[in-house]
Protein backbone atom coordinates (compact mmCIF):
# COMPACT_ATOMS: atom_id res chain seq x y z
CA UNK A 1 0.00 0.00 0.00
CA UNK A 2 2.55 2.45 0.47
CA UNK A 3 4.30 2.22 -2.47
CA UNK A 4 0.97 2.56 -4.44
CA UNK A 5 0.73 5.99 -2.18
CA UNK A 6 4.17 7.07 -3.15
CA UNK A 7 3.64 6.41 -6.74
CA UNK A 8 0.90 8.59 -6.84
CA UNK A 9 2.37 11.36 -5.08
CA UNK A 10 5.10 10.58 -8.06
CA UNK A 11 2.06 11.22 -10.20
CA UNK A 12 0.83 14.62 -9.01
CA UNK A 13 4.49 15.84 -8.88
CA UNK A 14 5.06 15.07 -12.42
CA UNK A 15 1.66 16.31 -13.67
CA UNK A 16 2.28 19.65 -11.36
CA UNK A 17 5.40 20.22 -13.52
CA UNK A 18 3.72 19.72 -16.33
CA UNK A 19 1.03 22.37 -15.16
CA UNK A 20 3.80 24.79 -14.15
CA UNK A 21 5.58 24.15 -17.79
CA UNK A 22 2.37 25.14 -20.05
CA UNK A 23 1.77 28.00 -17.89
CA UNK A 24 5.27 29.48 -18.66
CA UNK A 25 4.87 27.89 -22.75
CA UNK A 26 1.24 29.24 -23.60
CA UNK A 27 3.34 33.34 -22.23
CA UNK A 28 5.23 32.21 -25.61
CA UNK A 29 3.07 29.80 -27.97
CA UNK A 30 -0.88 29.29 -28.56
CA UNK A 31 -2.64 26.79 -26.07
CA UNK A 32 -2.89 23.85 -29.33
CA UNK A 33 0.79 24.20 -30.05
CA UNK A 34 1.81 23.96 -26.30
CA UNK A 35 -0.58 20.75 -25.83
CA UNK A 36 1.01 19.41 -29.46
CA UNK A 37 4.23 19.64 -28.56
CA UNK A 38 3.59 17.89 -25.33
CA UNK A 39 1.72 15.12 -27.24
CA UNK A 40 4.08 15.04 -29.84
CA UNK A 41 6.89 14.20 -27.02
CA UNK A 42 4.91 11.70 -25.28
CA UNK A 43 3.85 9.80 -28.33
CA UNK A 44 7.31 9.42 -29.46
CA UNK A 45 8.33 8.18 -26.06
CA UNK A 46 5.54 5.73 -25.96
CA UNK A 47 6.76 4.66 -29.29
CA UNK A 48 10.42 4.29 -28.48
CA UNK A 49 10.11 2.29 -25.34
CA UNK A 50 6.72 0.32 -26.35
CA UNK A 51 6.84 -0.76 -30.02
CA UNK A 52 10.00 -2.81 -29.83
CA UNK A 53 7.98 -5.44 -26.93
CA UNK A 54 4.46 -5.05 -28.22
CA UNK A 55 4.96 -4.09 -31.79
CA UNK A 56 1.27 -3.98 -33.36
CA UNK A 57 -0.94 -4.99 -30.50
CA UNK A 58 0.67 -1.13 -29.33
CA UNK A 59 -2.13 -0.42 -31.48
CA UNK A 60 -4.93 -2.99 -31.15
CA UNK A 61 -8.44 -2.46 -29.97
CA UNK A 62 -11.55 -3.94 -29.95
CA UNK A 63 -13.59 -0.25 -29.70
CA UNK A 64 -11.72 2.11 -32.23
CA UNK A 65 -14.99 4.60 -31.77
CA UNK A 66 -14.40 4.52 -28.11
CA UNK A 67 -10.86 5.69 -28.22
CA UNK A 68 -11.18 7.98 -30.52
CA UNK A 69 -13.38 9.83 -28.27
CA UNK A 70 -11.41 9.20 -25.19
CA UNK A 71 -8.41 10.72 -27.80
CA UNK A 72 -10.63 13.94 -28.80
CA UNK A 73 -11.55 14.38 -24.94
CA UNK A 74 -7.80 14.57 -23.58
CA UNK A 75 -7.35 16.93 -26.71
CA UNK A 76 -10.50 19.01 -25.74
CA UNK A 77 -9.39 18.86 -21.85
CA UNK A 78 -5.75 19.71 -22.68
CA UNK A 79 -6.38 23.12 -25.22
CA UNK A 80 -8.84 24.30 -22.25
CA UNK A 81 -6.67 23.91 -19.26
CA UNK A 82 -3.35 25.40 -21.21
CA UNK A 83 -6.00 28.62 -22.35
CA UNK A 84 -6.98 28.67 -18.57
CA UNK A 85 -3.55 28.70 -17.15
CA UNK A 86 -2.75 31.68 -19.48
CA UNK A 87 -5.89 33.77 -17.72
CA UNK A 88 -5.79 32.19 -14.15
CA UNK A 89 -3.31 32.02 -11.15
CA UNK A 90 -2.08 27.82 -11.26
CA UNK A 91 -3.98 27.56 -7.45
CA UNK A 92 -7.10 29.00 -8.92
CA UNK A 93 -6.80 26.91 -11.73
CA UNK A 94 -5.84 23.63 -10.46
CA UNK A 95 -8.68 23.86 -7.71
CA UNK A 96 -11.38 24.20 -10.61
CA UNK A 97 -9.69 21.43 -12.56
CA UNK A 98 -10.16 19.31 -9.45
CA UNK A 99 -13.82 19.53 -10.17
CA UNK A 100 -13.57 16.41 -12.43
CA UNK A 101 -14.43 13.83 -9.74
CA UNK A 102 -17.40 15.33 -9.07
CA UNK A 103 -18.21 15.84 -12.89
CA UNK A 104 -17.87 12.09 -13.17
CA UNK A 105 -20.78 11.71 -10.67
CA UNK A 106 -23.24 14.20 -12.36
CA UNK A 107 -22.06 12.33 -15.79
CA UNK A 108 -22.50 8.94 -14.72
CA UNK A 109 -26.48 9.46 -13.91
CA UNK A 110 -27.34 9.64 -17.79
CA UNK A 111 -24.04 8.07 -19.59
CA UNK A 112 -23.65 4.88 -17.02
CA UNK A 113 -26.84 4.58 -15.88
CA UNK A 114 -26.05 4.96 -12.23
CA UNK A 115 -27.76 5.99 -8.80
CA UNK A 116 -26.43 8.82 -6.89
CA UNK A 117 -28.12 9.35 -3.72
CA UNK A 118 -28.64 12.48 -1.63
CA UNK A 119 -25.58 12.62 0.21
CA UNK A 120 -23.33 12.78 -2.98
CA UNK A 121 -25.70 15.35 -4.40
CA UNK A 122 -25.22 17.64 -1.40
CA UNK A 123 -21.45 16.98 -2.14
CA UNK A 124 -21.84 17.93 -5.51
CA UNK A 125 -23.41 21.53 -4.50
CA UNK A 126 -20.80 21.71 -2.01
CA UNK A 127 -17.90 21.15 -4.25
CA UNK A 128 -19.47 23.76 -7.00
CA UNK A 129 -19.71 26.42 -4.16
CA UNK A 130 -16.04 25.65 -3.65
CA UNK A 131 -15.71 26.28 -7.11
CA UNK A 132 -17.38 29.83 -6.63
CA UNK A 133 -15.92 30.48 -3.34
CA UNK A 134 -12.54 29.91 -5.56
CA UNK A 135 -13.49 32.00 -8.91
CA UNK A 136 -15.38 35.02 -6.46
CA UNK A 137 -17.49 36.53 -9.73
CA UNK A 138 -17.87 39.77 -9.91
CA UNK A 139 -14.23 40.25 -7.79
CA UNK A 140 -12.35 41.02 -11.10
CA UNK A 141 -11.16 37.37 -11.70
CA UNK A 142 -11.27 35.66 -15.25
CA UNK A 143 -14.69 34.37 -16.17
CA UNK A 144 -13.23 33.68 -19.01
CA UNK A 145 -10.16 31.33 -17.33
CA UNK A 146 -12.50 30.01 -14.96
CA UNK A 147 -15.03 28.89 -17.84
CA UNK A 148 -11.95 27.09 -19.41
CA UNK A 149 -11.06 25.82 -16.45
CA UNK A 150 -14.76 23.69 -16.11
CA UNK A 151 -14.44 22.96 -19.43
CA UNK A 152 -10.88 21.35 -18.93
CA UNK A 153 -12.59 19.62 -15.63
CA UNK A 154 -15.87 18.30 -17.90
CA UNK A 155 -13.87 17.27 -20.64
CA UNK A 156 -11.76 15.03 -18.47
CA UNK A 157 -14.81 13.87 -16.49
CA UNK A 158 -15.89 12.47 -20.17
CA UNK A 159 -13.05 10.77 -20.48
CA UNK A 160 -13.10 8.90 -17.48
CA UNK A 161 -16.61 8.14 -17.99
CA UNK A 162 -15.85 6.81 -21.55
CA UNK A 163 -12.23 4.52 -19.76
CA UNK A 164 -15.27 2.86 -17.00
CA UNK A 165 -17.40 1.80 -19.89
CA UNK A 166 -13.84 0.37 -21.96
CA UNK A 167 -13.37 -2.34 -19.32
CA UNK A 168 -10.53 -4.40 -18.70
CA UNK A 169 -11.11 -5.73 -22.73
CA UNK A 170 -8.77 -3.36 -23.69
CA UNK A 171 -4.64 -3.26 -22.92
CA UNK A 172 -3.70 -0.46 -20.55
CA UNK A 173 -0.64 0.64 -22.73
CA UNK A 174 -2.45 0.27 -26.12
CA UNK A 175 -5.69 2.47 -24.51
CA UNK A 176 -2.66 5.32 -23.30
CA UNK A 177 -0.79 5.21 -26.50
CA UNK A 178 -3.91 5.61 -28.95
CA UNK A 179 -5.02 8.36 -26.92
CA UNK A 180 -1.75 9.99 -27.33
CA UNK A 181 -2.04 9.08 -31.10
CA UNK A 182 -5.49 10.49 -31.79
CA UNK A 183 -4.67 13.71 -29.38
CA UNK A 184 -1.35 14.08 -31.80
CA UNK A 185 -3.26 13.74 -34.94
CA UNK A 186 -6.20 15.99 -34.47
CA UNK A 187 -4.10 18.51 -33.14
CA UNK A 188 -1.60 18.59 -36.27
CA UNK A 189 -4.52 19.37 -38.34
CA UNK A 190 -5.33 22.21 -36.26
CA UNK A 191 -1.39 23.52 -35.60
CA UNK A 192 -1.11 25.30 -39.51
CA UNK A 193 -3.89 27.83 -38.49
CA UNK A 194 -1.94 28.53 -35.26
CA UNK A 195 1.82 27.93 -35.49
CA UNK A 196 3.90 30.56 -34.15
CA UNK A 197 7.40 29.33 -34.62
CA UNK A 198 9.25 29.19 -31.08
CA UNK A 199 11.86 32.28 -30.29
CA UNK A 200 13.65 30.35 -28.19
CA UNK A 201 15.73 27.08 -28.17
CA UNK A 202 14.86 26.09 -24.43
CA UNK A 203 10.53 26.37 -25.53
CA UNK A 204 11.75 22.84 -27.71
CA UNK A 205 13.46 21.81 -24.82
CA UNK A 206 10.78 22.31 -22.67
CA UNK A 207 7.78 20.96 -25.36
CA UNK A 208 9.85 17.51 -25.17
CA UNK A 209 10.46 17.41 -20.89
CA UNK A 210 7.00 18.13 -20.83
CA UNK A 211 5.95 14.94 -22.84
CA UNK A 212 8.40 13.17 -20.38
CA UNK A 213 6.32 14.85 -17.59
CA UNK A 214 2.76 13.71 -18.67
CA UNK A 215 4.32 9.93 -19.66
CA UNK A 216 6.11 9.55 -16.21
CA UNK A 217 2.44 11.18 -14.55
CA UNK A 218 0.49 8.59 -16.26
CA UNK A 219 3.01 5.65 -15.95
CA UNK A 220 3.09 6.21 -11.99
CA UNK A 221 -1.00 6.75 -11.66
CA UNK A 222 -1.27 3.66 -13.44
CA UNK A 223 1.15 1.55 -11.21
CA UNK A 224 -0.16 3.36 -8.12
CA UNK A 225 -3.54 1.71 -9.01
CA UNK A 226 -2.01 -1.59 -9.61
CA UNK A 227 -0.40 -1.57 -6.38
CA UNK A 228 -3.73 -0.56 -3.63
CA UNK A 229 -6.89 0.09 -4.10
CA UNK A 230 -8.57 2.93 -6.32
CA UNK A 231 -10.79 4.21 -2.78
CA UNK A 232 -7.54 4.19 -0.91
CA UNK A 233 -5.21 5.82 -3.09
CA UNK A 234 -7.46 8.70 -5.26
CA UNK A 235 -7.72 10.99 -2.22
CA UNK A 236 -4.31 11.73 -2.66
CA UNK A 237 -4.98 13.25 -5.80
CA UNK A 238 -5.94 16.43 -3.81
CA UNK A 239 -2.19 16.36 -2.73
CA UNK A 240 -2.02 18.50 -6.13
CA UNK A 241 -3.88 21.52 -4.31
CA UNK A 242 -0.74 21.49 -1.73
CA UNK A 243 1.56 21.69 -5.15
CA UNK A 244 -0.34 24.51 -6.71
CA UNK A 245 -0.40 26.90 -3.92
CA UNK A 246 3.61 25.93 -3.25
CA UNK A 247 4.09 26.36 -7.13
CA UNK A 248 1.67 29.51 -7.77
CA UNK A 249 3.59 31.70 -5.30
CA UNK A 250 7.33 30.67 -5.62
CA UNK A 251 7.75 30.25 -8.88
CA UNK A 252 4.95 32.83 -10.53
CA UNK A 253 4.46 35.26 -7.50
CA UNK A 254 0.70 34.96 -6.67
CA UNK A 255 0.30 34.38 -3.39
CA UNK A 256 -3.37 32.81 -2.86
CA UNK A 257 -5.69 34.79 -1.03
CA UNK A 258 -7.42 33.02 1.84
CA UNK A 259 -11.13 32.63 -0.49
CA UNK A 260 -8.52 30.88 -2.95
CA UNK A 261 -7.67 29.11 0.13
CA UNK A 262 -10.72 28.07 1.74
CA UNK A 263 -12.22 27.38 -1.75
CA UNK A 264 -9.60 24.56 -2.33
CA UNK A 265 -10.39 23.20 1.18
CA UNK A 266 -14.21 22.71 0.13
CA UNK A 267 -13.89 21.39 -3.13
CA UNK A 268 -11.57 19.13 -1.23
CA UNK A 269 -13.67 17.90 1.37
CA UNK A 270 -16.27 17.12 -0.98
CA UNK A 271 -14.40 15.22 -3.19
CA UNK A 272 -12.68 13.17 -0.41
CA UNK A 273 -16.29 12.64 0.72
CA UNK A 274 -17.64 11.69 -2.40
CA UNK A 275 -14.91 9.07 -2.34
CA UNK A 276 -15.49 7.60 0.51
CA UNK A 277 -19.27 7.55 -0.42
CA UNK A 278 -18.67 4.88 -2.82
CA UNK A 279 -16.36 2.83 -1.52
CA UNK A 280 -19.01 2.20 0.77
CA UNK A 281 -21.87 1.76 -1.52
CA UNK A 282 -19.03 -0.83 -3.36
CA UNK A 283 -18.56 -2.64 -0.26
CA UNK A 284 -22.39 -3.15 0.51
CA UNK A 285 -23.16 -3.95 -3.01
Amino acid sequence: MLRGILCILAATLFFMALDTMNKTFVRYLPPVEVGWGRTLAQLVLMTVVFAPRMGARLVRTRKPALQFARGMAIVVSSTCAIAGLRLLPLADAIAIANTQSLLVVILSVPLLGEKVGPRRWAAVLIGFAGVLIVAQPGGGGSFLGMLLMLGAATSMALYLIMTRRMGLDEHPVAALYLVCLTGTIALTVALPFVWVTPMHWWLYAGMAASGLCGGLGHYFMARAFMLGPASTLAPFNYVTLIWATIVSWSVFGDTPPLTTLAGMAVIAAAGLYTAYRENQLRRSA
